[in-house]
């Protein structure tokens, strides 16, 4: 949860008081307690700007109380993660939601036709799966209702791979993908791979043209910019490197989709999301960034952070994926602000 002041001004203010930090520009977040109490908790952090607001009235020179705004909402938290196998790796998903407890969780590479639904059900999240016999395969988890309006990328009636999977969660269009590896270079396979991106942009197209806010995340397999992988010359030759589907990943983002883990991050090295299984390639950080999140105009100015978790990449046995976390505000592009309620209000607290 968070309360965000986004104006504070008045007679006698001035930018340099001292005004409690977390009072002005300053976003507090905490957990509700539980699901059944969110307003009990919004309602005790505004007795807490109050008071402090109050405290700092009574021993400063202002002539008047301020104007204060604040916008109010909860965060909500959506994972994607390339497992290499649900199967071989459901005590690490298991253990990792447990610990960081996303709303949504998109997985990529499940790796056969079993999902196993009740397993995560048990832990709160409802599950919806597209499958393939012993390769490719995605899913999304969500501890909100679900709906499924995809489990194919159109354009390719053809195309029996199980790579895509879009829902509605909160009115946010979420898009799992795993797009194509396309190795080895000028092969059936890179041509399938550029194929289905010139899709997937398509579709990206239509997606922005109607008032939806969409999230597309997973397993996109390419390496964007040259800081995005450790030594450049190694990966010249690999299909993720490629100067085609970079383009294409470009003219995405050039259409006005956000690449919320670099917009972030801008210009930072040695922030990867894979790492090969050999010559202790995760503990010498020789990795790549292909894990990625683009979000669409209307959903990137709710962006509150971007992070990839490293922790399960250093387990026994793990992915050779490790996940990636983006945080959103749950208020609109247009927010609904309130005002602070009057010094006197603080009694009825």
């Amino acid at each position: 949860m968070f309360v965000r002041v986004v104006r504070l001004r008045g007679e006698g203010f001035k930018p340099t008081d001292h005004v409690p930090r977390f009072v002005l520009g300053q976003s507090i977040r905490r957990r509700p307690p539980s699901t059944t109490a969110p307003l009990v908790a919004v309602l005790r952090l505004v007795c807490e700007l109050t008071e402090a607001l109050a405290a700092f009235i009574d021993s400063s020179s202002l002539t008047s109380f301020p104007t204060i705004r604040l916008e109010m909402g909860l965060m909500f938290k959506v994972a994607s993660w390339n497992l290499n196998s649900v199967r071989s790796r459901l005590t690490h998903v298991t253990t990792w939601l447990k610990a960081r407890e996303p709303d949504v969780l998109l997985l990529q590479e499940l790796k056969g036709t079993e999902f196993p639904s009740e397993v995560f059900q048990s832990l709160g999240y409802e599950s919806v799966a597209v499958t393939q016999k012993a390769y490719n395969g995605v899913a999304i988890l969500s501890r909100h209702p679900m709906k499924t309006i995809a489990k194919a990328l159109v354009g390719d009636d053809s195309d029996s791979h199980a790579r895509f999977l879009e829902v509605v969660i909160n009115g946010i269009r979420i898009v799992n993908i795993y797009l194509p590896n396309g190795n080895p270079v000028g092969s059936d396979k890179f041509a399938y791979k550029l194929a289905w991106m010139d899709r997937l942009n398509q579709q990206m197209i239509r997606w922005k043209q109607d008032d939806v806010p969409t999230l597309i995340g997973g397993d996109f397999n390419v390496i964007p910019e040259d800081i995005d992988c450790h030594k450049p010359s190694s990966w010249e030759h690999d299909a993720l490197f490629q100067p085609e589907p970079r383009a294409r990943y470009r003219a995405m983002l050039g259409m006005g989709y956000t690449d919320a883990f670099r917009s972030l991050h801008v210009g930072e090295i040695g922030h990867f999301t894979f790492w090969d299984y050999f010559r202790q390639a995760f503990q010498n950080n020789r990795g790549i960034r292909i894990d990625h999140f683009l979000l669409s105009p209307m959903l990137a100015n709710r962006l509150e952070g971007c992070e990839i978790d490293k922790g399960p990449r250093a387990q026994e046995k793990p992915s050779d994926h490790t996940p990636i976390i983006v945080t959103l505000s749950d208020l609109p592009s247009s927010p609904h602000v309130r005002a602070l309620p009057t010094v006197a209000a603080k009694a009825a607290c």
